[in-house]
Order: C-alpha cells, then sequence, then structure tokens
C-alpha cells in the first residue's frame, strides 16, 4: 500500500486531527460518487473570476494519481467543470478533482467513476477569457493548499497535508487509528470514554459558564484621558467588485459620491461617499483580490474605521496618549481627499483606527474641495504648519507640538 493510499484509507478525520488540527478544507462538500475516497498530491488551477480559461489550459499537465484543484479569487457558484472537461481530466489519468465553484452535468458525473468533490451545484456557465495561474498555491476552505501538497477527500470532506509533514502525519495517524482500535474494544465491552479519558474531572473542576460578564463589566474609562472620542466617523471597506458596489451603497442606500481616487493613489480605486455634511461616512476600496502569482488569501473586507474628536489639541494629545501605552501608531498628519487631520494606529487585534478631527464639510450644493488644494502631510505638525484652505489649524496647547516640521 503505497502512502496516498493509506492516508485514503485512514481518512479525513484521522488525518486533519492527527495532523494537529491543521489543514480542514473548512467549507461544505458535495461528493459526486458515493462511497468514494481519495488522497494523491495536488495539481492546483488558480481561474480568472468566474472563469475557466484555466482549467482547458491545465488538462495537458496533469498526471496520472493527481488530485485536480480548481479555485477562483473569490467561490461562486459559477460551473468550472462539466462531463466533457471531466472527460478530458479522468483520461489524463487524474485521481480526483476538489472544486470550490460549481460543477454541472452531475447525473453523468455520476457515472464516469473519477471522485469528485464540489462547493456547488449551478448549471450556470463560465467565461473563457479571463487569464488565472497555473501550479500555484491556492486558497480553499480556509486553507493553504499548494502545488505538490496531498489532499485526501472522503464523505467527510477534504483536508490538505503539507509536503514536507506527509510522512510525519502519516506515522501520527497509524498512531491515532490504534488508539481508537483499542478504544473501540473497550467501548464494545461496555466502559465509558466518561470515565477512559477522565473527564469527570474536567467536568467537576469546570466554573460554570466561559465568559466572566460581572468582570467585563466593571472595565471603565479611567479618568484623565486628554481626549473624548465624539462619534463613529467613518468606515473604509475593502470590496471585489467597486463598481457593483458603489452603485449598492448609491442606488440602494442613497449615499453621495464626495471624491474618487483613480489606482494611481490607491490600488483598486477608493470611493468616498457621504450621507450627511461631513466628505465621507463611507469609503470603499477596490483591492479585496488575490495575488494570481502567489495564490495569497484575500484581504479582509475591514479597511479600517474613525472616530472623531472635537478640536487638534485632542488629536496631538490622542498621540501622546497612544505612545505612552505602546500603541503602534502606522500614520499621523493629513491623507488627500477629506482633508482631516488624524493620527492612525492599530488595536491589539490588528484592525486599523483613527482619531481625527477637521474633516472636510459638504454643503447641499454639493461641491467639495477640488483636488488642487488637496496637502498631504506625514506628521501632525506638518499638517498644522502646512493647513489647507480655509482649515482652522489653530491650538490651545502649542506644547503638544514637538520640533520637528516638513
Amino acid at each position: 500500500m503505497t502512502t496516498n493510499e493509506e492516508l485514503a484509507r485512514l481518512g479525513v478525520a484521522t488525518v486533519y486531527e492527527a495532523a494537529g488540527r491543521a489543514g480542514l478544507i473548512d467549507i461544505e462538500l458535495r461528493q459526486l460518487l458515493a462511497g468514494s475516497r481519495f488522497a494523491g498530491p495536488a495539481r492546483t488551477v488558480l481561474c480568472g473570476q468566474d472563469d475557466n480559461l484555466m482549467v482547458h489550459a491545465a488538462i495537458e499537465r496533469i498526471q496520472p494519481g493527481e488530485v485536480v484543484v480548481l479555485a477562483m479569487p473569490q467561490p461562486r457558484a459559477v460551473a468550472l467543470i462539466g462531463e466533457l472537461l471531466v472527460t478530458q481530466i479522468r483520461k489524463r489519468g487524474a485521481g480526483a478533482v476538489l472544486c470550490d465553484a460549481s460543477v454541472r452535468d452531475v447525473e453523468e458525473l455520476g457515472t464516469m467513476g473519477l471522485p469528485i468533490w464540489t462547493h456547488f451545484v449551478r448549471v450556470r456557465g463560465a467565461t473563457k477569457t479571463v487569464p488565472g495561474a497555473l501550479d500555484v498555491p491556492v486558497e480553499v476552505g480556509g486553507s493553504t493548499i499548494r502545488p505538490g501538497d496531498t489532499v485526501v477527500l472522503d464523505a467527510d470532506g477534504a483536508c490538505v497535508v503539507p509536503r514536507e509533514r506527509v510522512d510525519e502525519v502519516l506515522v501520527a495517524s497509524r498512531a491515532r487509528a490504534a488508539k481508537e482500535a483499542a478504544s473501540r474494544e473497550k467501548y464494545e465491552r461496555g466502559e465509558l470514554s466518561f470515565d477512559l479519558n477522565d473527564l469527570r474531572s474536567v467536568l467537576a473542576d469546570a466554573r460554570p459558564g466561559v465568559l466572566d460578564v460581572e468582570a467585563l463589566k466593571r472595565f471603565v474609562p479611567p479618568p484623565g484621558r486628554p481626549f473624548a472620542l465624539t462619534k463613529l466617523g467613518h468606515i473604509v471597506i475593502n470590496v471585489a467588485d467597486l463598481e457593483r458596489s458603489v452603485e449598492f451603497y448609491t442606488q440602494v442606500l442613497g449615499f453621495r459620491i464626495s471624491d474618487v481616487y483613480p489606482e494611481s493613489f490607491v490600488p483598486g480605486g477608493m470611493v468616498f461617499m457621504r450621507f450627511h455634511h461631513d466628505h465621507h461616512g463611507v469609503a470603499l476600496v477596490g483591492n479585496k483580490r488575490v495575488d494570481l502569482s502567489t495564490g495569497g488569501r484575500a484581504n479582509g473586507d475591514l479597511n479600517h474605521f474613525a472616530f472623531a474628536v472635537s478640536s487638534l489639541d485632542e488629536v496631538l494629545q490622542a498621540r501622546e496618549h497612544l505612545r505612552a501605552r505602546g500603541v503602534r501608531i502606522l500614520f499621523e498628519g493629513r491623507r488627500r481627499a477629506g482633508c482631516q487631520i488624524a493620527v492612525e494606529f492599530l488595536d491589539p487585534d490588528g484592525n486599523n483606527l483613527e482619531i481625527y478631527t477637521l474633516l472636510d464639510q459638504v454643503g447641499s450644493d454639493g461641491a467639495v474641495r477640488p483636488p488642487t488644494e488637496w496637502i498631504d502631510a506625514h506628521s501632525l505638525e506638518d499638517a498644522i504648519a502646512h493647513p489647507v484652505n480655509g482649515q482652522d489649524v489653530s491650538l490651545q496647547r502649542t506644547d503638544l507640538l514637538l520640533s520637528r516640521t516638513r
């Protein structure tokens, strides 16, 4: 029995647990060939969004016994394969297919003998015009699959074992299977897992509940904080299709566009939108994409969110407050559109936050500050020393300024 045959026999659950609960393909998968199980090296195909051009391109590269892994930047119910493509994939000797999209011609595929696991079943057709990449890492169900990594599939779903860990995980999987076999014999004799695994003591020692609600309620702001947040000012969101999202926010929710950054300013472009007099309450950045050259995972939905304070003095005091507490500051000064003066920093979970003041206001005529008046600045001192037209940068406490200026 080969290594891959043994991993397939041991199964997804055992291999996943033996690997330290790593490599789970954490999506619902439909197994088209009942009773099938397989393990083999991955042949990865990163298609363009809603397009199967790269599936056609990949077929000539498929080697016998490989698991053909089909992915897109964003999983969607678009059929990347059907009977005709699977006929070619099977002819090349592929051992299985894992499709993080849709398949169609399901009845025919079920008679062809090739094990297939798919995220969706839909007849919606793919285009054949968008280039992607072959033999690059792809992300499926929260796990990265590299070319040559071992993919294990059965009725429970799928997991991936990095190629450099295959021998180690195989040994651990054998040991786990042997342990489970011994436990099974004891359970057949009537012994209980509650006792064999010493779970009685775990339950006896456990304190009621996991979350101490009263302890959380005792957290209150300390006295003497030198600034006061007045509102949640704006949120910036990463989106996959900028035009589609702008259409939704304007046509459905009634936002108005204040400014637009081209891709030369921000990768993917950026649209600032308002729903009252603030220059922007929501901004959308069109950079929620996967790097086709590396198969890297998509960045998250949240770009950053911002809190307003009432004065420029408070922004300066917030900077010193954050520094004194060891908070990592990412940026201070003035961005372009909106022209607010701000300090940007990270919370403990790595979320980008902003404290700002002096955001441009937009009147009923909809007129916004022209880009010719934007003055970016990379310190609070620079922003104060070089104000934009009409921006009052007077301070109550000039001692808060540092000695560096542009």
